[in-house]
């Protein structure tokens, strides 16, 4: 009987417990944050930093073949400067032919007739400047006076062709297309008997020019309009707006980078076609973009589309993509935020450059 009453005592001290527990927790305060779950965002906060548009670009280059060296003269060749795989300079003693040396002259054309005192024309001009490249001072058009003689006279007694009666002969030069030519064979050697018109030797193929890969114009992200800069192998140039570089200094400084020499002795690729080259592109002026949410763009058309503020659309340009955000280049000037779900109903605005800025 006893235990009864007292089971019976412990159960209904147990329900008293939970009741005034339960009320208690009724009537405790609760955080504002657990009554109510937080409102969605819905805008998206404007920050523009400035984008060079770096990117990766292969550039295909293109190479005239190799060229035959010829002189004029004839005779034993008793010395000669050509090493294959080495570099002939302007000014610099190629041959000897009898014991009677031969100089490599550079210029812009071969010359075709010896040269006197009083002479004009184009060859006239050529020598000029291929006196020039070795140091001289003259104006850069003329005849051929006793400037052009002093500078040559200078050349002659430096390598042992001086002429007495002051005149440009043929027989004296080896004529080279440019500076620096690298040699790829030599074909006069010690002792053979030189033929005038003979070959003294054939030039390396060279490089003509670099276009960007028709893959790279193709890409799916074009890139952002404007002047660019492209480096390659060490060298910067501005790239043209075809996508060609061919500029004659511009290429024969690439040319002259020590890791393109491994470039253009390396076998063509697939059909014949040389394998591309890598390089950096970017813009000249950088321009300014902001990150959005690519659900804030609407109404695109190609690169260019819309974004909305609390009270406008805004043109803008998308001009690429950063960790799931669109980067994008207002038109106009940027608002402090932008809607995060576009305004598909302003678009009309936004396109007919209605919407305000």
């Amino acid at each position: 009987m006893r235990r009864s009453i007292a089971v019976a005592s412990a159960f209904a001290l147990g329900c008293g417990i939970v009741a005034s527990a339960t009320v208690a927790a009724f009537l405790l305060p609760r955080p504002a944050g657990v009554l109510a779950a937080a409102e969605p965002e819905t805008t998206y906060p404007v920050t523009l930093n400035e984008h060079a548009d770096r990117r990766p670009v292969a550039l295909v280059p293109t190479f005239t073949e190799g060229f035959a060296l010829t002189a004029h003269a004839g005779g034993m060749v008793t010395a000669s400067a050509c090493v294959p795989g080495g570099a002939l300079a302007s000014g610099e003693i190629a041959l000897v032919l009898d014991a009677a040396p031969v100089v490599a002259l550079a210029a812009p054309r071969p010359f075709h007739r010896d040269l006197a005192f009083g002479d004009e024309g184009d060859d006239v001009v050529a020598l000029r400047g291929a006196l020039n490249a070795l140091g001289a001072e003259l104006p850069a058009d003329g005849a051929f006076d006793g400037d052009v003689a002093d500078a040559l006279r200078e050349l002659q007694d430096r390598t042992g062709t001086t002429s007495d009666d002051g005149v440009f002969r043929l027989r004296d030069i080896l004529w080279l297309p440019r500076d620096g030519v690298r040699l790829a064979s030599c074909d006069a050697r010690l002792g053979q008997a030189f033929g005038p018109g003979s070959t003294f030797a054939v030039t390396e193929r060279t490089l003509a020019s670099l276009a960007v890969a028709s893959e790279a114009r193709e890409q799916r992200e074009q890139p952002v309009p404007g002047e660019r800069t492209l480096t390659l192998l060490g060298v910067e140039v501005v790239l043209p707006a075809d996508g060609v570089i061919d500029d004659p200094d511009e290429v024969a400084a690439i040319a002259a980078n020590p890791q393109f020499a491994a470039i253009a002795a390396g076998a063509p690729g697939s059909g014949g076609t040389q394998p591309a080259i890598p390089a950096q592109s970017q813009l000249v002026q950088p321009v300014h973009v902001a990150a959005v949410p690519p659900s804030s763009v609407f109404a695109l058309d190609g690169a260019r589309g819309c974004v909305s503020s609390d009270d406008a659309a805004h043109p803008v340009t998308v001009v690429g993509s950063n960790l799931g955000m669109s980067l994008v280049a207002f038109e106009g000037d940027a608002p402090a935020s932008v809607l995060i779900d576009g305004d598909i109903a302003e678009a009309e605005g936004c396109r007919d450059g209605d919407a305000a800025d």
